[in-house]
């Protein structure tokens, strides 16, 4: 199977940020508990924000565009967005780079500066002498494993980080257990994995103890190594990495969660092939937070395709915590899209209990509605409920019969009872 688990991550946004951002205000505002702190809507009862939902933006000049951006439990920002981030009540990140940096002026807005970093030999070479480039791409790649490279990194993101008020932390991108490229350092993914552990062991307990919060975008794709991690396709070896990195940061972030990495983005769906797996990856939500760490699922695909973003954040919300991490669902991390919708509606309030099995599909009971979900690849299932939920198109049902790889987010077809409010 071919699962590029670094295919497209955040880093592929670099030409078109005018910055990446440090974070300021130290202290994290947002905490592990699903409780209305910042207040609840007086009509429907949801919480001002939403723990469950996430944003995502990279460049610049693209902050307008947004609805509701004050209600977001998290925001992923770039340099240019991060006072705008900083100033809403949710968690607001800063892209940070780190594991590679753009060679030209743009390097010092997302960690250490490229001119530095080769001033003091810390770009990765490969056995020409060349550096060593992402993907062919402009970005290089940095020596993760030296002492002095790791010492400055804190200190400039330490520093920028404090330049944005209201900032909460970073998210450091690129945190991979494999090779990005070949390089004459590191000539394999178990000495290239050894140094990021390096890397990762000193930079996020320090900048925690500055009063930061440190997430990752994490992935790993090394079938050399599936003796040891359990195979790759079904999520097996993802989760091995996420519990080496666990233990230095406070969330971790997965692109293409439930889906593949093929041309269209397609999603997971129960199985054993390679592209399927939608079972195993299923289990990574539960298993980062009970290591005590959010869980925060980037997905992809175009804002109005209702049916892969419906199927996508229900899988999340099957899988969620109250308060463990948050749903993003994006078309494009630097573009002028707003999320909201797809990410966030309808708002169903707390998970009341575990998902149940429902023949090939399964649903879960929340204190204002339920999700379903079909991640069969080939058999329909028809779920039947006990009082009315609202449809996405409005009307009312006491039944849904949903298609393979679907998913819904149904609200009550009535306002629940303040009692039931979370």
């Amino acid at each position: 199977m071919r699962q590029r688990i670094l295919a497209t991550l955040f880093i592929a946004f670099l030409a078109s940020l005018a910055g990446f951002s440090r974070f300021a205000a130290v202290g994290n505002r947002m905490v592990l508990a699903f409780q209305p702190v910042f207040g609840s809507d007086a009509e429907t009862g949801s919480p001002k924000v939403r723990l469950d939902a996430g944003l995502i933006r990279l460049g610049g000049g693209n902050w307008s565009g947004l609805t509701n951006a004050h209600r977001y439990g998290v925001i992923v920002a770039s340099a240019s967005n991060a006072n705008s981030a900083g100033a809403q009540p949710g968690r607001a990140l800063m892209y940070a780079c780190g594991t590679n940096m753009p060679s030209d002026e743009t390097s010092a807005l997302c960690g250490v500066s490229f001119a530095y970093a080769a001033a003091k030999g810390w770009i990765l070479r490969d056995e020409s002498g060349s550096y060593v480039h992402y993907k062919g791409q402009y970005p290089v790649l940095v020596d993760i494993g030296n002492r002095a490279y790791q010492r400055r990194f804190i200190r400039d993101v330490d520093a920028d980080l404090r330049r944005h008020a209201g900032v909460d932390g970073l998210m450091i991108d690129d945190v991979t257990g494999s090779l990005i490229s070949g390089t004459e350092k590191y000539r394999d993914n178990a000495s290239y994995r050894a140094a990021m552990l390096s890397f990762m062991k000193a930079v996020g307990p320090a900048l925690k103890a500055k009063g930061w919060y440190v997430a990752v975008n994490a992935s790993i794709l090394d079938g050399s190594a599936e003796a040891l991690t359990g195979p790759s396709w079904d999520g097996s070896q993802y989760i091995w990495w996420a519990r080496q990195l666990a233990g230095y940061v406070d969330g971790i972030n997965m692109e293409h969660w439930q889906q593949n990495w093929d041309g269209s983005d397609s999603v997971r769906v129960r199985g054993t092939s390679g592209n399927q797996g939608w079972d195993g990856w299923e289990r990574l939500p539960s298993v980062v937070n009970k290591l005590g760490k959010e869980f925060y699922a980037s997905e992809t695909g175009a804002l109005t395709d209702v049916k892969k973003a419906s199927y996508l954040r229900a899988s999340f919300l099957l899988a969620w915590k109250a308060g463990g991490g948050a749903f993003l669902y994006s078309d494009a991390y630097s573009g002028m899209g707003d999320p909201w919708r797809p990410v966030a509606t309808p708002f169903i309030g707390r998970p009341t209990g575990p998902r149940h099995r429902v023949a090939v599909g399964f649903r879960r009971a929340f204190t204002s509605g339920a999700v379903v979900v079909n991640p069969s690849a080939s058999e329909s299932q028809t779920f039947e409920f006990r009082r009315k939920y609202l449809m996405p198109d409005g009307t009312t049902t006491r039944s849904v019969t949903l298609p393979p790889a679907s998913g819904l987010v149904l609200s009550w077809a009535t306002v629940p009872s303040r009692a039931n409010r979370p």
